[in-house]
């Protein structure tokens, strides 16, 4: 492993959810200490060119192939008994936190199974109860766990920004969107957080609770309004 001079140790995990462009996976050896992939995701990435450091799982799901190609690469098998109390990518949410990882990207959490994305969400606030940032990343948004605090969200064009308080109720502050919000009372279930607009950089201040925020990684198409006629 080896050690940002900020001294945050950050890894990725990749599932074997929806991913629809293997393209995003690209260069993860240069921006993680560590990629650990949960059982047949080793198939995906063997497809799109990318050594994990793990393979973790009860190796179900991996094809014969996939796995002597991994292996005369040097990658590390750990095998989980198919009877297991866990999930393949709860194992490697595990398998990280043990070796001291500060924040863990996890990618390919949902689509398919609603019990396993359901599972893989709950996953944030697991990593959260344990001072991990676990944050889920698709090809088109990031989400993660901001504990009471202040936080900053760079302004992008064409782009959202959600907040909903999910696991308990928080306490919210928002400046620099289209749509702020002043010590507003954000309870669980309230849909008020979706979606917001950045005008400047999104000031975010939590003073009680924690909230999940979700940012956009590709630009939102502009929405054509016609006009009316008489």
């Amino acid at each position: 492993c080896r050690q940002r001079a900020d001294s945050v140790m950050k890894a990725a995990i990749i599932s074997n959810g929806s991913i629809t462009e293997t393209g995003m996976l690209a260069g993860l050896a240069d921006e993680y200490e560590m990629t650990v992939c949960a059982d047949g995701a080793a198939n995906r990435l063997r497809s799109a060119g990318i050594v994990p450091d793990y393979v973790l799982g009860d190796l179900d799901s991996i094809d014969a192939e996939t796995k002597l190609y991994f292996e005369s690469r040097g990658v590390s098998f750990i095998r989980f008994s198919p009877e297991k109390d866990f999930s393949d990518t709860h194992l490697c949410v595990e398998f990280l936190i043990e070796k001291g990882f500060d924040e863990i990207d996890l990618y390919g959490a949902l689509g398919g199974r609603w019990d396993h994305s359901l599972a893989n969400f709950g996953l944030m606030y697991h990593a959260y109860e344990k001072g991990i940032k676990l944050s889920l990343i698709d090809s088109h948004d990031i989400a993660f766990i901001c504990a009471a605090g202040k936080y900053v969200s760079e302004k992008r064009e064409n782009q959202h920004f959600s907040i909903f308080a999910v696991f308990e109720d928080a306490t919210v502050t928002l400046i620099g969107v289209k749509y702020p919000l002043n010590e507003y009372d954000l309870r669980r279930g309230e849909s008020i957080g979706l979606p917001n607009e950045y005008t400047t950089d999104c000031h975010v201040e939590i003073k009680k609770g924690s909230a999940i925020v979700i940012e956009s990684r590709t630009d939102r198409k502009p929405r054509v309004v016609e006009s009316c006629k008489k």
